[in-house]
């Protein structure tokens, strides 16, 4: 620039120069030309000293070039702050936008596997069940690749067993490695210590990819994973008599979305991300994953990893305790809270098969007001993270509150670092990944759990301990079954009318509840906002010939007439979801009547919360 067309720089005069600048130093300062644009300046004081005094002498040089390069920077330094944090986001979302309708596909998949075998629900469930793993195998790799480029991935440092850990991850491949006819077998060399110090979750997700490429890529011969020692190093070997690769296809495994040759996709599938995947872990663990392969004679990868040897945790003792009945939750009491009822129903079921008791909510406040109302009760909380009232966040801080020894496991399509973070700092002891893995659920409940209830926890024999589903907090009376046979709700049901099912027995529902009328009230408010469409929905069934809906539908009354101690209604919802689920089309016909018997107990309930709360007490 030329500085003959400097006007002025304010500010700049001799006082400034001697009493403010000192000698020697730069200051960056802001003129103005006689067009009036502002221009950079750079000014630099020094000294000169004579016979005359002190002069000092300012050279101005203008520096807008650099000013503007530096604001280039700090903006391209913003917009990739910007970028980096949009690309979180929106992985965050997509973890959860595609995990929370595949966990509901593969949940209710496997509820009807269980359908009983040659049945066409039951093999129609099994292919579903099977591309949805596959799916979510596919979303994992994706969403893993994008966290780890992200830097958004972080292990963790927790004892382990080395045995569970080998024993659980064989466990993985045991079935397809059997029906390729492969020998699969685990050995751990002696004078290994039992319990080392790593990140179980991920090293057991890099094993299991090696084990699975290992049966993928086998058509005959042994499978082996190994684990030995090496100077300091922990030593996992998997060992195949598969394929085998040549020396110049080893130097490209591990870059993503590449394998062995470009036609290993088209004959194997896979989406070439496991082994870069897997090689990324290892390093954030501080370890490699090295390769022997020759063609046609099979491979072996080695993950090594620092070998750190730890004691047994306090937990793992009461973890190991035998099971009651083979049920590994036997006599726990869950509190399951989520605001999605398909999610409800599958944790349920998953609990209930473990042996566990479930009350469920659907949504946070509900959820505090049942541990405030029993907080010795319960032995764990499931608490879902975004829920309308009040979300799980909120409602942990709360739980905790009114039972500070209750552990909270935190569910969540979410699986970045940052929201387990904020979950624990919320008070919670785990996070469960949706979708949900049955044997990591159950691992984390038994693991987790309070091992006692407290003093008060004993319920009265006039009500069961809390079980079932829907939109309430489900608390059953003693089945029919156990008084009146298993048909009971069908013959209480036979009338032409169902005049009289629904009736609430309020001096059982109060003392359920300890005379809480408020929360009551709260009860009934939560039956007729959630359910005022059930009748027209049964009625829709009915006409459809829809039993999967009826099922349903009939399922999710059992708990809620239970919770109101309308007996009789409850018992025959649970017959008429029973028949609907066995195929049995006699339930059609008892649609009707279990719709009429609904819209009895909405109208008593809309009548009860008319009158004045004071009601409620008089039963």
């Amino acid at each position: 620039a030329d500085l003959g067309e400097l006007d002025h720089v304010p500010g700049l005069f001799p006082g400034h120069l001697a009493g403010e600048l000192g000698h020697g130093r730069r200051y960056d300062v802001v003129g103005w030309r006689k067009d009036g644009a502002m221009v950079h300046l750079e000014l630099a004081v020094n000294t000169l000293h004579d016979q005359a005094g002190t002069t000092y002498i300012g050279v101005l040089h203008d520096i807008s070039q650099r000013k503007a390069l530096e604001l280039a920077q700090d903006g391209a330094r913003r917009e990739a702050e910007r970028l980096a944090q949009l690309r979180s986001d929106f992985l965050a979302n997509m973890s959860h936008e595609i995990r929370t309708p595949l966990g509901a596909v593969i949940g209710l998949a496997r509820i009807g596997a269980r359908e009983p075998a040659g049945s066409q629900a039951r093999d129609l469930c099994l292919r579903i069940l099977q591309a949805g793993n596959h799916l979510q195998a596919v979303v994992n790799d994706i969403l893993d690749m994008s966290k780890l480029e992200a830097g958004k991935m972080l292990v963790e440092a927790q004892p382990l067993r080395l045995a569970d850990l080998v024993d659980a991850t064989v466990a993985m491949v045991a079935e397809p490695a059997r029906d390729k006819g492969l020998l699969l077998r685990a050995a751990i060399d002696t004078g290994l210590p039992e319990w080392v110090v790593g990140d179980g979750q991920r090293i057991q997700q890099i094993l299991a990819n090696l084990l699975s490429n290992a049966v993928k890529f086998s058509d005959h011969g042994t499978i082996e994973l190994r684990v030995h020692q090496s100077a300091d190093r922990l030593c996992l070997a998997v060992s195949d008599q598969g394929v085998g690769m040549a020396p110049e296809h080893v130097a490209r495994l591990f870059r993503p979305f590449e394998q062995a040759d470009s036609s290993t996709s088209r004959q194997f599938g896979g989406t070439g991300l496991g082994l870069a995947i897997s090689q990324n872990l290892a390093r954030l663990m501080q370890g490699v994953i090295e390769v022997a392969s020759e063609l046609g004679l099979g491979s072996t990868f080695t993950l090594n990893l620092p070998l750190v040897a730890t004691e047994a945790p306090p937990q793992a003792l009461s973890a190991a305790a035998p099971e009651a009945d083979g049920q590994p939750l036997s006599g726990l009491a869950v509190l399951v809270v989520d605001d999605v009822e398909v999610n409800r129903m599958i944790i349920d079921d998953m609990l209930t098969l473990a042996g566990a008791e479930c009350v469920l909510a659907d949504n946070g406040l509900l959820a505090v007001d049942l541990v405030q109302a029993r907080p010795h009760y319960f032995h764990i909380v499931l608490m879902d993270l975004q829920m309308p009232v009040l979300d799980g966040y909120a409602a942990a801080q709360r739980v905790r509150q009114a039972s500070p020894t209750l552990p909270i496991v935190a569910l969540t399509a979410h699986a970045l670092p940052a929201e387990r973070a904020k979950c624990l700092a919320a008070g919670m002891v785990a996070v469960v990944t949706k979708p949900i893995d049955p044997s990591e659920l159950l691992a984390c409940v038994k693991y987790h759990h309070r091992p006692t209830r407290g003093p008060h926890a004993t319920e009265p024999r006039s009500a069961r301990a809390p079980a079932g589903t829907g939109h309430q907090a489900a608390v059953e009376p003693p089945h029919s079954e156990t008084n009146a046979g298993p048909n009971a709700g069908l013959e209480a049901g036979s009338a032409a009318s169902a005049l009289g099912m629904a009736a609430i027995d309020w001096r059982g529902l109060l003392a359920q509840h300890q005379d809480r009328s408020a929360f009551v009230l709260k009860l009934l408010n939560l039956l007729v906002t959630s359910h005022s469409d059930t009748p027209a929905r049964l009625r829709q069934a009915r006409q459809a010939l829809d039993l999967p809906a009826l099922a349903f539908a009939a399922h999710d009354l059992i708990s809620v007439a239970g919770t109101l101690h309308a007996s009789a209604l409850s018992a025959f919802a649970r017959e008429v979801a029973h028949r609907a689920k066995a195929g049995d089309t006699a339930a059609l016909q008892q649609c009707e009547i279990l719709a009429d018997a609904v819209e009895e107990l909405l109208a008593e309930a809309r009548a009860h919360l008319a009158a004045r709360p004071g009601h409620a007490d008089r039963g």
